[in-house]
């Protein structure tokens, strides 16, 4: 744990650590309802980041917090509508043979990117369609969140080009916030897993010895970080903001097109 403190300017403690995560996301204490009052440096990087993952004056459901009015029941229909729709996506004879055939490396030109993409957009509109165009879009929204690249971030502020890039994705999406989530910044922790299934395929000693519970485990990625704010203020002081921090894995160069 570290936690990085200067009075009105800075209040961030950052976990890196399991244990230390995981007694973080069990304390409801510790929500995503992000106090006006925080830090200046703080409340820079929240409102940054929400100002990326909101549309038309609403969060992602990814960054609402828990007491958010009907959240569960939010949480429930989606759960509902999308179980249905996996055993037609797994039947299409263009979804899951190309990614079978990646992971086995007799296909390494596949866009497996531009394949989960369309899966994703289909489990919420059956005639969504990706191509290089919405790949872009969802590269344009999950750019900004990681600090740096300011001027670039700037230009594309003016230009209003992560707005466009929502909206394109809303209409693939049916225009649900779930969706536009999944197929621009989940989607890269996806891909992340796809490459560590294809290396341990690749294996083949160890790969005779896993089970598909086992590869699960390996290949599912967290996202590199998380945000929460205190509901309560600790001794007095301003709330903090803990940062969540899964193990480094790096983004490889060929995700930059989809491949």
């Amino acid at each position: 744990m570290e936690h990085k403190k200067i009075s009105g300017l800075v209040n961030i403690v950052k976990l890196n650590q399991a244990a230390e995560i995981l007694e973080v996301a069990r304390n409801r204490t510790i929500n995503r309802a992000f106090a006006s009052q925080s830090p200046f440096l703080d409340w820079l990087l929240i409102g940054r980041i929400l100002k990326v993952l909101s549309y038309k004056g609403q969060r992602f459901p990814t960054m609402g917090p828990r007491t958010a009015i009907g959240r569960n029941s939010r949480q429930h229909d989606f759960w509902r509508r999308l179980n249905p729709a996996a055993p037609e996506i797994r039947a299409r004879p263009d979804y899951p043979e190309p990614l079978a055939e990646w992971v086995k490396n007799a296909n390494r030109d596949a866009p497996v990117g531009l394949l989960f993409q369309q899966a994703i957009g289909r489990l919420l509109k059956p005639t969504s369609q990706a191509d290089a165009t919405t790949w872009g879009a969802g590269k344009l929204i999950a750019g900004p969140l990681p600090p740096g690249n300011t001027w670039r971030n700037l230009r594309w502020k003016l230009a209003s080009k992560v707005t466009q890039a929502k909206a394109m994705l809303a209409s693939r999406g049916n225009d649900d916030l779930s969706g536009v989530h999944g197929l621009s910044v989940a989607i890269h922790n996806i891909f992340k897993g796809m490459y560590q299934m294809r290396d341990r395929y690749a294996d083949s000693v160890h790969r005779e010895a896993m089970t598909p519970a086992m590869i699960r485990h390996l290949c599912l990625y967290a996202p590199g970080v998380v945000l929460h704010g205190g509901n309560k203020k600790c001794e007095g002081q301003r709330k903090p903001l803990f940062g969540r921090h899964a193990s480094p894995s790096g983004v490889r160069k060929s995700q930059a097109d989809g491949r």
